[in-house]
């Protein structure tokens, strides 16, 4: 019991610090929406996509872009990862390259969507890297 006291004690001053550090964020988001644009994905460096929400048909987040595989004799993939906490309970899927659209600012912001929606990425198979 008394670890979960000193619980609040501890995290107060983080939360604290990541408001102050993300207060530039917040005043950046308030300005209004951002233009985006259609990108090629040719060209587009893996680095850049890693990171990147992927938004489904709906408009709602399905998961982020968590790594790009080349295939030699077929389409490119995405694996994108979805839920858990870090590596806990994160279950990935594999997307078509094909299936995502991806966009970007003005300032260099990416942004990904595809047609899918929750329904039929609960239905895609698992990814397990090898």
């Amino acid at each position: 019991m008394r670890i979960l006291f000193a619980l609040p004690l501890i995290l107060t001053p983080c939360l604290q610090l990541h408001a102050q550090e993300n207060s530039g964020l917040a005043q950046t988001l308030s300005v209004g929406p951002a233009e985006f644009s259609e990108i090629p994905i040719d060209g587009l460096e893996a680095e850049r996509l890693i990171g990147t929400m992927i938004t489904g048909s709906d408009g709602e987040g399905l998961g982020e872009i968590e790594d790009v595989v080349i295939i030699r004799d077929g389409p490119d993939k995405l694996v994108m990862s979805m839920g858990g906490f870090g590596e806990l309970s994160t279950r990935k899927v594999l997307l078509n390259l094909d299936d995502v659209q991806i966009e970007e600012s003005e300032d260099g912001v990416l942004r990904a969507t595809t047609p899918l929606d929750q329904t039929m990425i609960d239905q895609l198979s698992d990814y397990e890297s090898a």
